[in-house]
């Protein structure tokens, strides 16, 4: 694991945590503690108490920061990061060091430069589970990147920040609208051109267990989904309707589509 200099690594695992989930984080980060990688932990919630746990990682760079926002989170990791790339990662997720060996020396043989990395996710139950359903496509659209989620996501960090592509803060979880932030993210990279590489491997593992994958949906969540459906061109009066049949159908709340369709006629920069 790195010093606070990146020390020509190609690689930073950047973590958002909480202090209430920074015991099981350091867990990981020991197990990680000889892998030749950046870490970088922001966080959020925290008290003098996490900081005294912290003490002994000296390897990783905390950043305590007093903002709430997974969104705000991730731009810090993002400006905070020394490495080409950044592998932008929840405090409950776990790696395996022969793997994560393996991922780097993928990324340092690559002949080319991708925007992003686009890796799979794992069940930490079973390993040779996936956390969701994969299609084996290699193309990338703006449709295809709904099914994203930003644990498996590998940024060039170079590329987002020419371009300018940040986490709209206003969104994701420790907003108002709790959701989608990820997605919005990736439309930006689209829309600048950047290439994807989908690597049809697990890299990382998540329970698909606790809590269960299936949840309600909130209304602010429907809103900005809707908001989401308004960059998407034709598709989005489609995606409106589907979403709205099959939330209404499954959660059996008519304020869904309502919801749903506010955030489509807002568009999303009502949001920004």
């Amino acid at each position: 694991m790195s010093t606070f200099l990146s020390q020509n690594y190609v690689l930073t695992l950047a973590f958002s945590c909480t202090g209430d989930r920074l015991e099981r984080l350091l867990g990981l980060l020991d197990k990680l503690k000889d892998s030749p990688v950046e870490v970088i932990v922001v966080m959020q919630r925290w008290s003098p108490v996490h900081q005294q746990l912290a003490e002994s990682f000296r390897q990783v760079r905390f950043v305590w920061s007093e903002t709430v926002g997974l969104s705000r989170s991730r731009n810090i990791a993002i400006d905070a990061s020394n490495t080409p790339y950044i592998w932008l990662l929840d405090d409950d997720v776990d790696i395996v060091p022969e793997e994560l060996s393996a991922l780097i020396k993928m990324i340092e043989s690559s002949k080319t430069t991708p925007s992003v990395y686009r890796v799979r996710v794992g069940c930490t139950e079973c390993h040779e589970s996936f956390y969701k359903r994969y299609d084996e496509k290699s193309k990338v659209s703006k449709l295809s990147v709904l099914r994203m989620n930003s644990i498996e996501l590998i940024i060039c960090r170079e590329f987002v920040v020419q371009n300018g592509i940040r986490f709209n803060s206003r969104i994701g979880l420790g907003t108002d609208f709790p959701g989608s932030e990820e997605i919005h993210f990736l439309l930006d990279v689209v829309e600048a051109r950047g290439k994807f590489e989908l690597v049809h491997k697990p890299f990382v593992y998540h329970s698909c267990t606790e809590g269960g994958r299936l949840k309600v949906e909130s209304d602010s969540i429907m809103e900005i989904r809707g908001a989401t459906a308004s960059r998407l061109g034709a598709w989005g009066p489609f995606l409106v309707s589907y979403w709205g049949l099959r939330y209404l159908l499954r959660d059996k709340r008519i304020s869904v589509v309502f919801s749903l369709i506010k955030g489509y006629l807002k568009g999303y920069r009502a949001y920004i």
